[in-house]
């Protein structure tokens, strides 16, 4: 009986949250129906760090029987934003009074997306784990995600005040995440369907979307006149990655800065900050930077730190790294063998190897390579890696023709803010540490 209401109650909630969708692309306000679903995907990296040890709960809804974390071994897992955003695609369909129009990035990107759903049938066909293929087959919603982003106004993104305060909100959480992450806390709160625990250090997933977020903001702020306050809100988002300690993060953001840097150089013509404003944002970064000296500074010490050098050590120069980059070497010569045997097609989602992890000084059994080209090829082959990057180049070289021709200046910004934040998150999958070795994504076998 409980289960019988339980179900009704999340039935309710479902016919509830679609009516919300629909009524929205009603009313024209598709950014408002993206926002919800990027801000509480925000919210989840911002609250819980280890993306792999999320708890049952309103951002991780588990039926049945399970572990409850991590969702491959639990009985019907899923995380809020695989069933938000088929919901809100859906709403869209439902609400649209004109054929929809694609162009010809959407259509590559749909088409690897119909390859993603036909490795799962090869990689149940081929004796996989159906309950991890169909995990993995998830990220069709994530990528999906970015159709209904697609279907926005590219003008609502340069012009739109809901954009613009969606990016203050982010701003001001980046800067909490810092401050939590310097203060070394650890909040642990026992609420009712968002149990935290450990919270306080700013994970790798949040710090590529505060990234991304700062990009935008620093290229809208860039290009238009007396944004002061918006450069200023662009620089917490853009320092949440110095903080993350993780190595995957930091080459995201170098990546990032660096093409945003070449191509703001480019187009030059389209800056209309003035050198004051630039000098201001930059002197509040270099702020940022000497915040530790001051604090060693006041307390006392001979010999103040070096700006953050505790966390760039701990994510390059550690033991803890060292085996970890052996580790990832061990499960790539792993990989390329298991490849060479599925080289078209590939092993199918749900697809399982094992290899040596020096760390722990055992076989582990996983199904992630940590390298988005290696983890492709392993599961949809060639011809999966081959959609992908088709749809990669031609949704870089449509922002970055934007960046140079579009007539609107604040459009072309967002476009090549985009490029680059695109651009770092491909870096950060070249060189992905995933946390997952304990999760239930892996086993550890003696």
């Amino acid at each position: 009986m409980r289960h019988v209401v339980l179900l009704a109650i999340v039935g309710l909630a479902a016919v509830l949250v679609f009516a919300g969708f629909v009524r929205l692309e009603r009313a024209g306000k598709r950014m408002t129906s993206v926002l919800v679903i990027f801000g509480l995907v925000l919210a989840e990296a911002w609250i819980y760090p280890n993306q792999s040890l999320i708890p049952a709960g309103i951002f991780h809804p588990v039926l049945g029987s399970g572990s409850g974390v991590g969702g491959a071994d639990s009985g019907l897992s899923f995380r809020l934003p695989e069933i938000l955003v088929p919901m809100a695609f859906m709403a869209r369909m439902l609400a649209r009074r004109r054929p929809l129009l694609l162009k010809a990035a959407s259509l590559w990107w749909l088409a690897f997306l119909t390859w993603l759903a036909a490795a799962a049938v090869i990689g149940v066909e081929n004796g996989n784990s159906a309950n991890l293929a169909l995990f993995e087959a998830k990220a069709i919603a994530y990528i999906g995600f970015f159709v209904l982003v697609a279907g926005v106004p590219a003008n609502e993104f340069a012009h739109g005040r809901t954009f613009r305060r969606f990016l203050y909100g982010s701003s001001a959480l980046a800067a909490i995440g810092i401050l939590l992450n310097q203060l070394k806390a650890n909040i642990s709160l026992a609420i009712p369907g968002v149990p935290i625990s450990n919270m306080g250090a700013m994970g790798a997933d949040a710090a590529t979307i505060f990234l991304s977020l700062g990009l935008i903001a620093a290229a809208i702020a860039i290009c238009s006149e007396h944004q002061t306050r918006l450069i200023i809100a662009s620089l917490p988002l853009l320092f949440a990655s110095i903080v993350a300690e993780q190595r995957a993060a930091l080459l995201a953001m170098v990546v990032a800065l660096a093409l945003f840097t070449v191509a703001i150089a480019v187009g030059w013509k389209r800056v209309r900050s003035t050198p004051t404003e630039l000098g201001l944002g930059v002197a509040t970064f270099i702020a940022l930077l000497l915040v530790p000296v001051l604090v060693t500074a006041i307390v006392g010490k001979r010999q103040p730190a070096v700006p953050f050098s505790g966390t760039v050590n701990a994510a390059f120069d550690t033991q803890a790294k060292a085996l970890s980059a052996q580790d990832r070497l061990n499960q790539w010569a792993t990989a390329r063998r298991l490849i060479s045997e599925n080289p078209i097609l590939g092993s199918g989602l749900g697809f399982t190897y094992q290899h040596y992890d020096p760390g722990y000084k055992v076989f582990v059994t996983t199904d992630l390579t940590h390298n988005i080209a290696l983890d492709l090829l392993m599961r949809v082959g060639a011809i999966g890696l081959g959609l992908f990057l088709i749809a990669l180049v031609i949704t870089l070289f449509d922002g970055i023709a934007t960046w140079l021709k579009h007539p609107d200046v604040l459009i072309a910004a967002v476009a090549v803010a985009s490029v680059c934040a695109l651009s770092g998150l491909m870096a950060k999958g070249i060189d992905r540490k995933s946390t997952r070795l304990n999760s239930s994504h892996a086993t550890l076998s003696y």
